[in-house]
């Protein structure tokens, strides 16, 4: 299901549980890294994805960022982030006009999401299998490392959850 967001100080999101958004694009390399090691409880969803605008005064900072959570056997997690070059054009996205937003993640970010994702394990969260980002939109103006890194800490978050989020407890990942 996905939910749309009004959020405070003109910034909105939409949050993608159980589904994705149609962003998933071709890669032309992967980024892996064994990040999660130990026991793991069962997450409640497996995929999930986080498209969010954040307004900067005339500018915005703008993302879209997808994962999905797969058995592979592993008894530790794995991510993967696909990287790729310049996608086609994103239709009826957040991002503020006249931004070009393209579908892909360009490789300049990949290492942002690690990052992010990290920041989730670091906090305790455990996984088991392959986390797999492959569904992303970035801005040619309002995306940065910075943004991707906070957006795969949120779709890492809400993958980490046991019980699918309240109305409430989305929310509040966005305060």
């Amino acid at each position: 299901m996905m939910r749309a967001l009004g959020l405070s100080r003109h910034r909105r999101a939409r949050v993608w549980l159980g589904e994705l958004p149609n962003a998933e694009y071709l890669p032309t390399d992967f980024i892996r890294r064994v990040v999660s090691v130990g026991s793991a409880s069962p997450p409640a969803g497996r995929v999930a994805a986080i498209e969010l605008m954040v307004p900067h005064g005339p500018n915005a900072s703008y993302g879209l960022l997808g994962a999905e959570l797969l058995e592979s056997g592993r008894t530790d997690g794995e991510l993967s982030v696909a990287v790729s070059g310049t996608g086609l054009p994103m239709l009826e996205s957040l991002a503020a006009m006249p931004d070009d937003v393209r579908i892909g993640l360009p490789n300049e970010y990949a290492n942002a999401v690690v990052s992010g994702v990290e920041r989730v394990v670091n906090a305790g969260w455990r996984f088991e299998g392959e986390l797999t980002f492959r569904w992303a939109a970035h801005a040619a103006v309002g995306s940065s490392s910075a943004f991707f890194a906070e957006l795969a800490a949120l779709v890492a978050g809400l993958l980490a959850k046991r019980s699918p989020p309240s109305e409430d407890e989305l929310y509040a990942m966005f305060s």
